[in-house]
């Protein structure tokens, strides 16, 4: 037990210093073993070299890097820790199967070769459905946002929380699904920076004659990856996190181009000028698979 708390609490700071240098003597000094018990503690309880676990987490996260922002390989490969750029495309290649400049490139994100972060309780991975949406459109209130990899998660809940609240507050009242939509690409600098653009709002027949005030959004057709949500607005930025770093990878999925999907489900009786606490909702990722012939379910919408 004792073992399992000393590397529990040394995953969560391998996590957060992956952009550190974390050799083995840097990862043993921080544990307080020697390299050599504390490789064998760290295999016994994660199943895994400590060293090649910590090299693709920094692989997977400069993954990241690269299809959100527009810093430079080099620079990517600096701030992962590695040695040269060189060095950084032949094991990035080893890991995804291609260079990343053709990784950075590529129109679809195949989410296999991430290495999802490893956590001790037994959590299980949020069911998953394929559906087949139809195109269709949604009248929105949006708006476009700038942020960084370090305050990304905190930026999507803070404008999905006020544009909820734009929308509670033109309507009041709301219908029994509403819809938001979210896309985030790389900023046009070179630095670590992402453009946001979020929207939230409902179909045309839900809508009062004022509709005209609204962006219209049309959420393109293709083949969604659907996972379920019950729980507190404050954590679900974190349940969206871990199906990009955990769920995709997992499944083996390719998120393909085009927005991720909302759908929430409301209260129609509910009048309040105030955002939910609990909110019900499928969140849905533009996927596609590698073998597209089997899905778990499918529905029109």
């Amino acid at each position: 037990m004792r073992q399992y708390k000393i590397i529990d609490s040394l995953l969560v700071w391998i996590e957060d210093n992956l952009t550190q240098p974390l050799s083995i003597d840097h990862v043993a000094e921080k544990s307080g073993y020697s390299k050599w018990h504390l490789q064998r503690m760290f295999k016994q309880v994660t199943g895994e070299n400590v060293g090649s676990y910590v090299r693709s987490r920094q692989l997977s996260k400069s993954a990241i890097a690269l299809r959100l922002t527009s810093r430079s390989i080099l620079d990517i490969s600096d701030m992962y820790q590695f040695d040269s750029q060189q060095s950084f495309t032949r094991a990035f290649k080893n890991q995804f199967g291609e260079t990343p400049a053709r990784y950075r490139r590529a129109e679809d994100w195949d989410a296999q070769g991430i290495k999802p972060p490893i956590v001790l309780e037994d959590e299980k991975l949020p069911p998953v459905s394929f559906v087949e949406l139809d195109e269709f459109r949604i009248y929105a209130v949006t708006g476009k946002y700038h942020s960084t990899l370090d305050t990304y998660s905190h930026s999507r809940r803070v404008i999905r929380e006020k544009l909820w609240q734009e929308l509670i507050d033109r309507n009041r009242t709301l219908p029994g699904i509403i819809y938001g939509v979210d896309k985030v690409m790389p900023g046009l600098s070179t630095y670590d920076e992402q453009i946001l653009f979020y929207g939230i709002g409902m179909l045309r027949e839900d809508m009062d004659a004022s509709y005209d005030r609204y962006d219209e959004i049309a959420v393109e057709k293709g083949l969604y990856a659907q996972f379920g949500y019950y729980g507190k607005c404050s954590e679900f930025q974190d349940f969206i996190l871990k199906l990009y770093h955990t769920s995709l990878p997992t499944l083996g999925l390719i998120r393909r181009r085009g927005m991720d999907v909302e759908r929430y489900y409301t209260d129609q009786n509910r009048k309040s000028s105030e955002l939910p606490d609990m909110i019900f909702c499928d969140y849905l990722i533009p996927v596609r698979q590698h073998d597209q012939e089997t899905f778990i379910s499918s529905e029109q919408i």
